[in-house]
């Protein structure tokens, strides 16, 4: 009887020590189950982060390219701005020389009794953020000028341009060769809108314009061959009288074009001529020829021409037509 007694007792503590383990087991895969995926988050955590940092690796290393790069073009403008002023300083001093001898009677310059030398100043492309230190330049000086206009973002400024004394005058609504020069009818289409904006902020109606590009343009025959002799025989018979220029300033020859040169193209397109239609432009880009212009009427005056706005009554200049 106690045999059979204690056989249970041993029993029962076994079937205790087998559950014990048992759940001792379990527990234990429970909790490395648990820690594997605690140890999966993390890893994934830890690849997230050396995303991130590999991210802010490669921001910081493109920070540090544009810097340089900004660093670069500062340097640049900086060495173009000190050129440019060391061009101007030169070019002021010439002028200088060259009034001082006009003051001495060792350069007058001598004209045809009765004949006057005369300067059309003619800017195109505008108006631009650049008008009104245009105009300014153009008062101290008491210089009459011509602006062919197009429908620009300043269009407010023509109306000063007109009450300044300033002829206004059109040169295209769009400015889009393609759509200009596609056909007759387009070209018109355009020029009466120009006209018509004109006529609207300034009350001018005016029937002076510039044909874009000039009547020798090269483009406009690869829209439509034999467009520019339809378009200046038109032009004639509706009763507008358009201008060319015989003095190029050259200061739409490239992006960054210096004072300097745009003064030297002047100076050398108007020697030997009484009178010049000068090309120029009026563009929020063309701060050159805003440096320059003091510059070229200096040297106008020192030369002897008077400055004059194109009229109706204006001999007109045309270029050879090209189709």
């Amino acid at each position: 009887m106690i045999k059979l007694f204690n056989r249970r007792i041993v029993s029962l503590f076994l079937s205790i020590f087998c559950f014990v383990l048992f759940f001792s087991l379990c527990l234990s895969v429970f909790y490395q189950s648990s820690l594997s995926a605690e140890l999966d988050a993390a890893q994934k955590d830890v690849k997230s982060l050396n995303g991130q940092i590999s991210g802010l690796n490669d921001d910081k290393s493109e920070a540090e390219n544009l810097l340089r790069e900004k660093d670069r073009k500062l340097k640049e403008a900086d060495g173009m701005i000190n050129r440019q002023t060391t061009e101007l300083e030169s070019l002021k001093k010439e002028l200088d020389k060259l009034k001082s001898q006009n003051e001495d009677g060792e350069n007058e310059v001598s004209l045809p009794f009765g004949n006057t030398k005369i300067a059309y100043l003619t800017f195109d492309d505008g108006p631009s953020k650049n008008t009104p230190a245009i105009l300014s330049v153009l008062e101290n000086y008491n210089a009459s000028a011509t602006f062919f206009v197009i429908n620009s973002q300043c269009n407010e400024y023509m109306e000063r341009i007109a009450a300044a004394g300033h002829t206004l005058a059109m040169h295209s609504y769009s400015h889009k060769y393609e759509e200009i020069y596609e056909s007759e009818e387009k070209y018109f289409e355009d020029l009466d809108m120009i006209h018509n904006l004109i006529l609207e902020l300034t009350g001018v109606d005016t029937n002076i314009l510039r044909l874009p590009g000039g009547s020798s343009n090269m483009l406009s025959k690869e829209y439509c061959t034999g467009i520019m002799t339809k378009i200046t025989e038109s032009l004639t018979k509706r009763g507008y009288i358009y201008f060319d220029w015989n003095v190029d300033s050259a200061d739409a020859s490239s992006l960054d074009v210096s004072p300097g040169k745009i003064f030297d193209s002047v100076k050398k397109g108007v020697e030997g001529k009484d009178e010049v239609h000068i090309l120029m432009h009026d563009t929020n880009s063309k701060t050159s020829t805003l440096q320059a212009l003091p510059l070229i009427l200096d040297y106008l005056v020192s030369q002897g021409y008077e400055f004059r706005a194109i009229t109706p009554n204006t001999q007109p200049v045309h270029h050879t037509v090209h189709n």
